[in-house]
């Protein structure tokens, strides 16, 4: 498993962030990694066609809000992406569909534009 993107392991918790924040991602810690394992389990198990966040939290019977943050950090950590695939979510919208990274679609050659949601720095960010 990915070491967890946050400061001493806490979701929604940054070395900046107010004290009500660390409190917050304190209190939520353990519920966190539970939600997080399960979130993992559920995107792996779609395998290549790959489940979108809504329909995560539905299959969990958990608050959408709950899993997209759940989804953030296992995209931030590397451990799932996104597919490049777009379906309806409940409100009506498009929203991503993440898949395992084994299933990470692969840029053509010489049109690599990063990934668009690498809020890491890791895509080259560069448009031809």
């Amino acid at each position: 498993m990915t070491k967890s993107p946050y400061r001493d392991g806490m979701p929604g918790y940054y070395s900046h962030a107010p004290e009500t924040s660390r409190e917050a991602g304190e209190s939520i810690a353990a519920v966190a990694n539970s939600i997080r394992a399960e979130v993992r389990r559920v995107i792996y198990g779609a395998g290549e066609t790959g489940i979108s966040a809504d329909e995560v939290a539905a299959s969990l019977d958990l608050s959408v809000y709950q899993v997209r943050a759940r989804v953030a950090e296992l995209h931030t950590g590397k451990e799932i992406a996104d597919s490049g695939r777009r379906r309806l979510g409940g409100s009506g919208r498009k929203v991503a569909v993440w898949v395992a990274k084994q299933y990470e679609p692969q840029p053509e050659p010489g049109n690599d534009n990063g990934d668009l949601l690498d809020l890491t720095g890791g895509g080259s960010g560069e448009r031809s």
